[in-house]
């Protein structure tokens, strides 16, 4: 807060030093709270509760009285039809909200006081319920599993569902979520676009589409978030050790919590890292194997699985692990690169093109993708293609080593000594000395070599 607090100040001060900030519109709000503990959560995303849902939003420009409060509830999509109304232009058809000129400049009470909210983090993070809410000045309903109902006056904090006694007001609002979110009956499959349409039929036609992306539904199954709190504290503890490098640790809090929350994706997903980064790629393997197992892998899982096997040099049973995660998510480029060194190392080259379209379709300057065609290039005897795509790569990050080897070999296959020479100083000028440990010598004695030979 004090840093947000101090970078607003900045922008108010250089306003004021130009001149400008009597006639400037100035509107600050928040995107979200932090829950620190409140009702079991200790960031965001996963409840509706005020802790989180209620931020500040602060208006002051041209005409606007100093220090007026508007003390009613006012809405997120409220602003873009004040700032509109303010400077004299129309909000557009599309605009949801309504503008709070009259609230600012005469103290009338807002024109809305009903307030949609909805959280599907639960569902897609945890593969919990998603929530959904509605808003007012006295009341507010959360349409979950077990719905909740609070009433402000009485309960500012949010500590007593009042539902049972209030069936009424409950049902009321419940019917102004359905009249925003649609009715339950319509609800189902979230629909993602991982990339956008041009991009989608180039990786159509390639064969990765969505045929295998893990489905996720929002339609209020799962179990209840707020009976999961205890695993939110978990995960909490447990990001705080990884933060801290200490792995086994936050693993031995993730083991313990898996049994009772055996579809949460997330505990897979960091146990998964947790392993990863303390080396120990047989429980790596086992926790993805259970995450498909218990139908709690996403793309992630089937790509880490991938590389595990790469790692053991079961490069077939790699692709076929890769290949699933680019069907659930073609936009993840690092799996295609990844899958086409695969197939390179196979001697499957049709394939491993397919791989790097996929990749350039999306990302015309990926250099690691021009880099693994030209080694393809060099693989089918095309020296000239191989070094048009060497050359790119370099054009797309020029501190990517390995093109620099690359030309620097067929420039003294090709007898260019001088040329060879630049290159393969250039290689070891960007090489990474742990990464490329195994090659530095081999490109030190071929430099040393070519200028033996000058």
């Amino acid at each position: 807060m004090a840093y947000t607090d101090a970078q607003v100040g900045k922008l108010i001060g250089w306003l004021s030093e130009a001149g400008l900030l009597e006639r400037t519109l100035v509107v600050i709000l928040s995107d979200h709270g932090e829950s620190l503990g409140d009702h079991g959560e200790y960031t965001h995303g996963v409840f509706l509760y005020d802790s989180t849902m209620h931020i500040p939003m602060i208006i002051a420009g041209p005409g606007i009285p100093s220090g007026r409060v508007v003390p009613q509830q006012v809405r997120s999509i409220d602003v873009e039809p004040t700032i509109a109304d303010l400077l004299g232009l129309s909000a557009g058809e599309k605009a949801q909200g309504v503008s709070l000129k009259s609230s600012l400049m005469e103290g009338r009470e807002p024109m809305s006081n009903y307030c949609y909210m909805e959280t599907l983090y639960p569902r897609t993070s945890h593969g919990w319920s998603e929530l959904r809410g509605m808003r007012t000045d006295e009341w507010k309903l959360i349409v979950a599993p077990k719905p909740e109902l609070y009433r402000f006056s009485n309960d500012p904090s949010e500590a007593k569902n009042v539902i049972a006694g209030h069936p009424a007001d409950a049902d009321r609002l419940q019917k102004k979520v359905w009249e925003v979110a649609g009715p339950p009956q319509s609800l189902g499959k979230l629909e993602t676009k991982p990339v956008d349409d041009e991009r989608r039929r180039e990786l159509d036609a390639l064969g990765y589409v969505s045929s295998g992306r893990k489905e996720i539904y929002i339609d209020m199954s799962g179990p209840d978030p707020k009976d999961r709190v205890a695993v939110l504290g978990v995960l909490e503890r447990a990001s705080d050790a990884m933060n801290h490098d200490r792995w086994m640790e936050a693993a031995g809090m993730l083991e313990k919590a898996l049994p009772g929350d055996p579809t949460n994706p997330l505990i897979y997903k960091e146990l998964q890292a947790c392993y990863e980064n303390s080396r120990q790629f047989d429980r790596m393997e086992k926790i993805c194997l259970l995450a498909i197992e218990n139908k709690a892998a996403g793309d992630g899982t089937y790509a880490d699985l991938g590389e595990i096997y790469v790692r053991r040099g079961d490069l077939r049973r790699a692709v076929e692990y890769m290949e699933t995660a680019a069907r659930m998510n073609p936009a993840k480029v690092d799996n295609l690169n990844n899958m086409a060194t695969a197939y390179l190392h196979l001697g499957q080259f049709a394939e491993a093109e397919r791989a790097l379209k996929a990749v350039l379709a999306q990302d015309s300057r990926n250099a690691m993708a021009h880099n693994l065609y030209g080694i393809l290039e060099i693989q089918r005897s095309q020296p000239d293609r191989a070094r048009e795509q060497f050359e790119l790569a370099i054009q797309s990050d020029a501190n990517l080593a390995e093109p620099y080897m690359n030309l620097g070999l067929i420039a003294q296959n090709a007898g260019d000594t001088q040329a060879a020479i630049g290159y393969l100083k250039g290689f070891l000028k960007r090489a990474d000395k742990v990464k490329h440990r195994d090659v530095i010598p081999k490109v030190e004695a071929a430099l040393s070599d070519l200028n033996a030979r000058r």
